[in-house]
């Protein structure tokens, strides 16, 4: 009895001090260009109950993005909150001091200081560089081209995003990672990294390409010990810098010549072909028959639609459907078929006149035109000829006006519904009826929900994709017991195969370009791109003769992203 009471005693004393919080504040980093940003990192020991708290910033410094992290550390509840700070303008800044207010009352946090420099241009002799590449140095207004970016460092690097390239006067896609090994100048080793994109010249001139562009960079950091079970992982710091080319490039982009332009050229250049039909063949004056025509090409197809029929003294048409559209990924290549209704007005048509399409060929240097037609059609006249036009009614002839009779099946519905009557007057018995009913209703409903169980038995597609989870679990474990060499082949296997399922995919869709159109709208942004790194990263692994070796902490990055990725996509 007198324990128990020294033990009441003594967690009495001490629930004074159960709310007591640890509260920190500190810059990732104090010195930071104009194009980086820093992280505010707000530490709670203890626990946040309530939303992050706003943090004042002075003018010219803004928060970009906030997040949370609530962890569990030596038995005690610690929260995290990150505020990602980026700066219109450098100089020097001081942030704080804070006066926080917490569920145990006011912390008081010292002030710091963030200096920011002007944007940073890397040069030659700083240990990184980058080199510019096009596939030709002379291309036609809407020509394609692609041009590589090679970048050369003495440092580790992770990746390489481009995040602002000048491109006034061309559409540029996506810049894509390609292979590359590492190269040697003047005794010493450069780790290689090269991306590809396509240029499409919107304007003609003369072209120099010799910016300061930004790029972030990702390099492997330090190892810290991780909140879960204390496992170390390696850090990655993200950096954005300005990069000059040592070289500028140079690129002519020519226009179509005046000489030899087809008087139906309307700018598109490659190389075109057309086919088509119409159907039916035999019709009368004022029958609509139907024109399919279907443009297969390589260049500006993504512009172009297949030519039409123009209305004339002998056809009235409407305007063309396109009913169907094939593209390839890079929108250079493709097929597109339209539909255009046409109605004869006159009867002794033998054809319908021919189309054509009008394009330039940029390896021939010269103007291509293709044709499709004449198109076989035989008209003959109707009952009611003049205009090409009948009229048809299912009102009653009148001699007036010639119309004719089709049928008087109409029946008018009445204005009012009447005077209304008891259930059990318009049906005798209705309470009999009712309880007759009802079993064969409850039969009727427990029958459906059976056919429904069964038919998500039977169905294997709805049994992939609500077991897609757990076999992600499994699989994953099965990867990390795998040698770390033996790792990133079978990395590609699970990754593709959740996906698949998951998503529905063909395999030939598990690439970055079309995962990132798919994905964007359920999955956070962050975690996108940290899944197509890891896809880029696979698809790089299988096609190397020696796959890297994929350590313990990246394993836990790679485990991570797929959890957060099927976690976003929903259970």
């Amino acid at each position: 009895m007198k324990t128990r009471w020294i033990l009441l005693l003594a967690l009495t004393a001490l629930l004074p001090f159960a709310g007591w919080s640890e509260v920190t504040l500190q810059l990732s980093k104090n010195e930071i260009s104009q194009d980086d940003s820093t992280a505010l990192r707000l530490k709670v020991v203890g626990g946040l109950k309530r939303l992050p708290p706003e943090i004042p910033l002075p003018e010219g410094l803004e928060v970009r993005n906030v997040s949370r992290q609530d962890t569990l550390a030596d038995s005690k509840h610690v929260t995290w909150v990150v505020y990602e700070i980026n700066a219109s303008k450098p100089g020097t800044y001081q942030i704080g001091p804070y006066s926080l207010k917490m569920d145990d009352g006011q912390h008081e946090l010292p002030a710091m200081t963030l200096t920011v420099t002007a944007p940073k241009v890397v040069n030659v002799d700083e240990g990184l560089f980058v080199t510019f590449e096009a596939s030709s140095d002379q291309v036609y207004l809407k020509q394609p081209l692609d041009v590589t970016l090679t970048f050369f460092s003495e440092h580790p690097i992770e990746d390489i995003n481009v995040t602002e390239f000048p491109t006034e006067g061309f559409e540029i896609s996506d810049w894509q990672p390609i292979r590359s090994r590492n190269r040697s100048f003047d005794g010493k080793t450069y780790r290689v990294k090269r991306y590809v994109a396509r240029m499409i010249p919107k304007k003609p001139g003369a072209y120099t390409f010799d910016p300061a562009f930004r790029v972030r960079i990702q390099e492997p950091g330090e190892l810290k010990i991780g909140p879960s079970f204390g496992m170390p992982r390696r850090v990655i710091d993200i950096r954005t810098v300005r990069m000059k080319l040592p070289e500028p490039g140079t690129l002519e982009v020519l226009a179509p010549p005046a000489e030899g332009r087809p008087e139906g050229f309307t700018g598109h250049v490659g190389r075109f072909e057309l086919s088509g039909s119409l159907s039916p063949e035999r019709v009368t004056v004022g029958d609509p028959v139907t024109l399919r025509v279907q443009l297969t090409g390589r260049g500006s197809i993504l512009e172009a639609l297949p030519p039409q029929v123009e209305e004339s003294a002998d056809f009235n048409v409407y305007e063309p459907k396109l009913i169907a559209e094939d593209m390839r990924r890079d929108g250079l290549s493709g097929i597109k078929t339209i539909e255009q209704v046409i109605i004869p007005r006159n009867a002794g048509i033998t054809e319908l006149p021919k189309i054509a399409f009008s394009f330039f060929d940029p390896e021939m240097a010269e103007y291509q035109t293709t044709t499709l037609g004449p198109f076989p059609l035989e008209v003959t006249g109707g009952a009611d000829e003049g205009d090409g036009t009948r009229v048809v009614s299912s009102l009653p002839q009148d001699t007036e006006t010639g119309l004719n009779v089709l049928g008087e099946d109409l029946v008018y519905l009445k204005r009012s519904p009447g005077r209304l009557r008891p259930l059990d007057a318009a049906i005798p018995g209705w309470g009999v009826a009712v309880g007759t009913a009802a079993p064969l209703g409850l039969w009727g409903i427990l029958a459906l929900a059976g056919l429904m169980k069964q038919h998500s038995r039977k169905d294997p597609d709805l049994s992939r994709k609500r077991s897609a989870s757990r076999d992600l679990q499994h699989d994953l474990k099965s990867v990390e017991q795998l040698e770390p060499s033996e790792r990133f082949p079978r990395m590609w296997g699970v990754l593709s195969s959740y996906l698949q399922t998951r998503l529905e995919l063909p395999p030939g869709d598990l690439d970055a370009a079309s995962l990132k159109a798919t994905l964007s709208p359920s999955l956070k942004e962050e975690t996108l791109e940290t899944l197509l790194h890891w896809v880029t990263q696979c698809e790089q692994a299988r096609f190397s003769g020696e796959p890297p070796t994929l350590s313990e902490d990246r394993m836990a990055d790679f485990r991570d992203c797929m959890l957060a990725v099927d976690q976003e996509l929903g259970a």
